[in-house]
């Protein structure tokens, strides 16, 4: 075979091998139609999923939240509308700045107001070797402003119960607006300065015309309870209990939460905040 008749011979033969393949990947392409009703089949049943885990991730929040979290009076929730002012002692320089930053980093990432930096303390972060002589203290010194209104009685259990943290909310009742109850703004003392405590919406609803706002937040830390745990994970869990408030024995259940960090070795526990907190 002469050397042209050679070449001829080898571009037949690809042209029919490149032929091949475009009909073999014709074959497996679909259809125009088919590949828009898998597409519409796709995205229908992506959205059917969706929905049915945000609806299921709702309720699983709800039972959460009803868990850990104290209301006031059974009324509501009581929340930081006043800017938080955060103040830690007990700690080595360093140690309390990185828990300052953290506290002031979920304040922010929480929507929660911060105040300047020669603001007044109302968030305070107290470590002590001795926890108990700490609160007897300011029992006897401060008994009518941080314990005021409560019985001698939840005053004693709370400062005699161990516990790794203890922490005391100090909370008051206002208007959205920051009113205290029973004066309007700009109003003197008189019948016409009163607040109604509802709403009158219209015949059938009522909405309520008052919320609960921290004014004073004391942490109590029981300094021996920190060995072995990260200040990473001691700051996020001093700003879960600190910015919202907990209940001292709440039942936590299998959910994964920074709050879970005194109830074992804290090496079990989580790094820090999860996207559940």
């Amino acid at each position: 075979m002469s050397r042209k008749a050679r070449i001829l011979v080898v571009v037949v033969t690809l042209s029919v091998l490149a032929a091949a393949r475009a009909a073999v990947a014709a074959d497996q392409a679909p259809t125009p139609a088919a590949s828009q009703s898998s597409a519409t089949k796709s995205q229908s049943l992506d959205e059917i999923t969706i929905r049915g885990h945000r609806a299921e991730l709702e309720r699983r929040a709800s039972r959460f939240v009803n868990r850990i979290a104290a209301t006031e009076n059974a009324e509501g929730l009581p929340r930081w509308n006043w800017p938080v002012c955060p103040l830690v002692t007990g700690l080595p320089r360093s140690e309390g700045e990185f828990i300052l930053e953290r506290l002031s980093e979920v304040a922010r990432a929480a929507e929660v107001p911060l105040a300047d930096e020669h603001c007044r303390p109302n968030l305070y972060v107290v470590v002590t070797p001795d926890p108990r002589k700490a609160l007897e203290g300011l029992d006897s010194r401060h008994r009518e402003t941080l314990f005021r209104g409560t019985g001698a009685s939840v005053v004693h259990d709370f400062i005699v119960t161990p516990r790794a943290v203890r922490v005391w909310y100090n909370t008051g009742m206002t208007s959205p607006d920051g009113v205290p109850p029973g004066i309007l703004p700009g109003c003197t003392i008189g019948p016409l300065c009163n607040v109604p405590i509802f709403d009158h919406v219209d015949d059938t609803q009522l909405s309520l015309n008052r919320i609960w706002n921290f004014s004073r937040v004391v942490l109590i830390v029981d300094e021996a309870r920190l060995q072995g745990v990260a200040r990473g994970q001691f700051a996020d869990y001093a700003a879960m209990v600190g910015l919202a408030e907990i209940k001292p024995d709440a039942r936590l259940g299998d959910a994964e939460t920074i709050l879970k960090l005194f109830d074992a070795a804290a090496a079990a526990a989580s790094a820090g905040m999860i996207d559940w907190d």
